[in-house]
């Protein structure tokens, strides 16, 4: 009996509606701030780009 609530309540999370907000529009142009506290806009249009957000708390 245990093991069918715990079934039940993994299979209600793992069947949650996917969230439609997301848009196929793929991000060209990128604003950061570097060392210096410059801000930079990078076109990212003819490059293999991978973008990592790290945040240090």
């Amino acid at each position: 009996m245990k093991k069918l609530i715990l079934l039940f309540i993994l299979f209600t999370f793992c069947s949650s509606p996917i969230n439609s907000d997301f848009s196929d529009e793929f991000i060209t142009e990128i604003t950061y701030q570097n060392l210096d506290g410059e801000y930079v806009n990078e076109d990212l249009t003819n490059k293999k780009t991978i973008i990592v957000f790290w945040a240090d708390y």
